[in-house]
């Protein structure tokens, strides 16, 4: 899927998570004896924002999908929608909203990202898959055919998955970013 798709599941599953996170108690949580103590305390919900997205990047890419989305501009909308994000964000979930940006676009970076920057760069990196889903998917698409109808309903999957994510969010939204 497109980098713009996958920055929005993130940001989906980031707000889900973040909703379900136990407020931070003590009086002056940046004090160094609260920080410690609730950075251990959230380290479940950095854990599954990172493994959870990293395996839902490969079960996005594994369905059959085309990129209605240009490159450059996919490139730089995922970019933007992430930098937005993380910029309005409360600090105490900044480091969620991280992991499950990291988690997202983690297997495109380790095993698209040293090809693209050759191609761009005339560089001589060397190219290797680690996350198996990535030549997976190629499979899968020659098995269920790769139809435009089984894209779009991709998409909307997506799409309507992370709509509902957010949906059951609703109520800490306004909590959880910051306001102007």
């Amino acid at each position: 899927m497109n980098i713009t798709f996958h920055s929005f599941a993130a940001f989906a599953t980031g707000t889900a998570l973040a909703a379900r996170m136990p407020e931070r108690s003590g009086a002056n949580p940046a004090s160094r004896s609260e920080r410690s103590p609730g950075l251990l305390r959230d380290l479940p919900w950095l854990a599954a924002g990172l493994v959870g997205n990293v395996l839902l990047h490969g079960a996005m890419d594994l369905s059959p999908h085309s990129y209605p989305i240009p490159w450059r501009l996919d490139i730089l909308g995922g970019i933007m929608l992430i930098a937005v994000v993380m910029a309005r964000v409360q600090p105490r979930y900044r480091l969620v909203f991280a992991a499950v940006f990291l988690g997202e676009l983690l297997p495109d970076l380790v095993d698209q990202g040293p090809g693209l920057l050759n191609q761009l760069l005339g560089l001589h990196l060397p190219e290797r898959e680690y996350f198996g889903f990535h030549s997976l998917r190629h499979a899968v698409a020659a098995a269920l055919g790769h139809e435009v109808l089984l894209s779009v309903l991709s998409h909307l999957v997506v799409l309507a998955g992370c709509a509902l994510l957010l949906v059951g969010a609703r109520r800490r939204i306004p909590s959880l970013f910051r306001r102007r």
